[in-house]
């Protein structure tokens, strides 16, 4: 059994950052896409019950369905409410990660496509790391990190949809990582 190391690099994003995609424009459509989302889960369930794992997937995103958010503050409420980190960070630790990081990038991803009214690069993952000495040190330790492509915000300069993000965001640092599998 060996390590594998490999350097990524990308635009991240705080919860706090992504929620601000959420406005009073695009709510009612980011509630269907919401409600798309679990019904996928759900189906997802139903059509392949001997994967116990997916029966928890569909409780973890249960306030996804038939959403009765009122305000776009109460939106924002249940979507922060779903990203949560588990794991301590620690000098070695390889174990915080996004509960549901794959499903909730799904998530993400389709608000961002088909929810947003502007174009913004590919969400290539949400991950969390635990330790600078593996991670390196300008990544946030302990958080949910919603990863952006680097390659789809720069070109020689900020592309038009690297901009667009810079405006959603308010940034557009670039951050590099170390992954860590064993």
């Amino acid at each position: 059994m060996g390590v594998d190391v490999s350097s990524q690099s990308g635009v991240i994003a705080s919860t706090s950052e992504i929620i601000k995609l959420v406005n009073g424009k695009n709510k009612k459509k980011i509630l269907e896409l919401c409600q798309d989302f679990y019904d996928e889960v759900y189906s997802d369930h139903i059509n392949y019950k001997e994967c116990s794992w997916r029966k928890e997937v569909v409780e973890y995103f249960s306030s996804l369905n038939n959403i009765q958010a009122k305000t776009v503050g109460d939106l924002k409420e249940i979507l922060e409410s779903l990203v949560k980190v588990s794991g301590e960070p620690a000098k070695y630790d390889l174990d915080t990660h996004v509960e549901h990081g794959e499903e909730l990038c799904v998530l993400w991803q389709k608000i961002i496509e088909e929810g947003v009214d502007i174009e913004l690069p590919h969400l290539e993952e949400v991950t969390a790391f635990g330790s600078c000495r593996y991670n390196g040190y300008d990544v946030p330790l302990g958080e949910a990190c919603f990863v952006f492509s680097e390659s789809c915000c720069f070109e020689k300069s900020l592309s038009d949809i690297g901009k667009n993000l810079k405006k959603a965001i308010g940034h557009v640092d670039v951050t590099e990582w170390t992954n860590y599998s064993c």
